[in-house]
This record gives C-alpha cells, structure tokens and sequence, in this order.
C-alpha cells in the first residue's frame, strides 16, 4: 500500500500544508505531486486530505497514516547513517574528532604509524574540543572522539555514547617567562602564583584551572582567554601572565622564553577514546586506537618522536659543518704561515 516516496510525499505535504509547497520541497512540479498522491490515494482506497481555500486538512485516514510518516522516515535516515558509516569503515575510513593539545602530539604520531603500517586507510579529523567531539560523537558524525576530562569535572564524559578507551594520563604544569623568580625551580606550590596575572584555556580548562586555584586558598586573576597554545606561549613569554597547560604542550610552547614548572598539588587530566557503537567491529578502528594508545605510551613529550630524526639530522649537518669549518680554518692558518715564511726568505 505504501512507500517510501508516499510517506516523503505526505511528509512535505503536511510540513509545508499544500501541494505546491511540497512540489517545491521535494524538486517536483505541483502535477507530479498531484498524480502521486492520486495514485496513492487510489491504493489506500480513500481520501487522506480535504482541499480548502488556506491549504489542505488530514481525514480520518490520513491522521492515521501521518502517526507513522516521522518515526518510518527517520528509521530509514538512520538505516542509511549506518549503512554509508559500515561500508566507510569496512574500506578502511576513519572519522576522527580529537581536541587541540592531541591533534598537535599524539594524533600526528599515531597517523604516521599508520600510514607506514597501513598504508590503506583513510582518515578524516576534525580539531573539537571534547563537548563538540561528544556532540558529533552521539550525532554519527565521526567514529573516534579523543577528549579529556579533569577528576573534579562536574559530569562525566560520553556516558552511554561507547566504548571509552583511557590513553593516558597528562599532568598539568605551570609556563612562566624565563627570568620569573620560579622559573628554575623543580617544582613549585600553586599558592605561589596567587599574585600572578593569568591566562586560561578552553571553558573546560578555565573552570578546571578556578576549582584548582580555589582549593588552595586563591581565586586567579584572569586577564586573557584563548584555547591557542601558541597564543598563550608568546602572552606568557611578554609577561602578560602566567599559565596551566598540559605537559605534552611542552614540547610546542617551552623554549627560551618560556619555562615549564610542576606543580603542587600535582593536577592531572585523563586522555580518553570513545569509539562509537556502530564502529565496535570495524577494523579499521581498532587500528587507529592500537596506534593512538602506542603513541601515549611513547616519550612524556611525544614530539620528540616526530623530531627525532629531524634532530639527529641536524646535529650530523652542525658536526659536517663544524668539520669543513674546521679544516678551511686550518687550511688559512697553513696559507699564512707560508706566506710569513716567503717574505721572511726574501
């Protein structure tokens, strides 16, 4: 009796309260809709609408097939999601939503692997904090969220969205500009900071950083907001305040100007993978999160694997320069002295 199209059709219909407007919805012209809902009309064997002069009105009939059009249609929408998110995975797709500090560490880590071990899968990433990844999670709109959450977050991430996988654990360190009075020291108590200026992160990270500074006794005078690492190293390095960021960051923002200092009480924040349901058998995610869970566990500073290489590299590249250097200075001091020789001859 019915179809798809005839529930797509009356659905319009309904929304848009004329055949004009449904015609329009639907990319028809208003005769196709006429006909198609004369034919089903025909095969249900009674009227489903009144014409009026301000649009159309259901009949018995018709209320009754409206109570099924919605959840009828939205079951095929949701048949489709998972038909195109199974035959995705199953060549080898990964949709990704990760948040900043990963993307920039342990994601690209990870990927590398990935690509050297299996070289046939595809990735899709989006860079989301771990609310909007969750949201695109619970939505099917990736298939791996790498999120955070801090012990005192007022509730808990991806409850019921899937399966969560904890990568590691990341403590939180405080940035200074070099030549702060506590930039050389091992670690120091937060209540040490209570007079600094500050800069925060994301909402999450900034609440976080107000419970934190609460519970030892100082409420933080924040003076700048961003979630760019890169912004809050150059702010720090200028003096504008101080900061707390992950350690894996370190290895982004510390260097001349900028200086890492432990904390106390140590603050931490756990690193997790929630894969979606309708992943749970796919390959090509268990992949990528062996390889995400290989990439936390490797340096504390996971950079230093990217730059390894780099940084042997350079330094075989300063050592052949410094050897040329060397022997064209030996070289010159052989010419001179050769020629001090000549004119004392002469």
């Amino acid at each position: 009796m019915f179809d798809v199209r005839d529930f797509r059709v009356l659905d319009e219909v309904l929304r848009t309260g004329s055949l004009s407007g449904a015609a329009r919805a639907l990319g028809m012209s208003q005769p196709a809709v006429s006909q198609a809902f004369a034919a089903l009309e025909r095969r249900v064997g009674a009227p489903l609408l009144v014409r009026t002069s301000s649009g159309v009105r259901l009949t018995e009939a018709g209320r009754a097939a409206a109570g099924h059009i919605r959840p009828v249609l939205e079951s095929i929408r949701r048949a489709e999601v998972e038909v195109t998110t199974v035959v995705g995975l199953a060549r080898g797709s990964v949709r990704i939503a990760c948040f900043p500090s990963a993307a920039a560490t342990i994601l690209p880590l990870a990927l590398r692997d990935l690509r050297e071990s299996q070289p046939g899968l595809t990735f899709s990433v989006v860079d989301l904090e771990p609310p909007a990844a969750l949201a695109r999670l619970a939505d099917e709109e990736c298939d791996l969220a790498v999120v955070f959450e801090y012990p005192d977050d007022p509730a808990p991430a991806a409850t019921g969205l899937g399966e969560r996988v904890v990568l590691m654990q990341d403590r939180l360190v405080a940035v200074v500009p070099a030549g702060h009075r506590l930039a050389g020291a091992d670690s120091v108590p937060l209540a040490e900071l209570a007079e600094e200026y500050w800069i925060a992160g994301c909402p999450q990270c900034r609440s976080h950083l107000l419970r934190l500074c609460e519970s030892t006794g100082f409420v933080p005078d924040i003076t700048f907001q961003t979630d760019d690492h890169l912004v809050i190293a150059r702010s720090v390095a200028a003096r504008i305040g101080v900061a707390l960021v992950p350690e894996m960051v370190l290895p982004i923002i510390a260097g001349p100007e900028v200086v890492g200092v432990p904390v106390e009480p140590v603050a931490t924040r756990t690193i997790s993978a929630i894969k979606s349901s309708r992943a749970a058998s796919s390959q090509a995610v268990e992949a990528t999160l062996a390889a995400l869970r290989t990439a936390a566990g490797q340096s504390h500073h996971p950079l230093n694997a990217l730059s390894q290489t780099d940084s042997l590299s350079h330094t075989d590249s300063l050592s052949h320069t410094d050897s040329l250097s060397h022997t064209d200075s030996l070289s010159h001091t052989d010419s001179l002295r050769q020629t001090e020789e000549t004119r004392a001859q002469s």
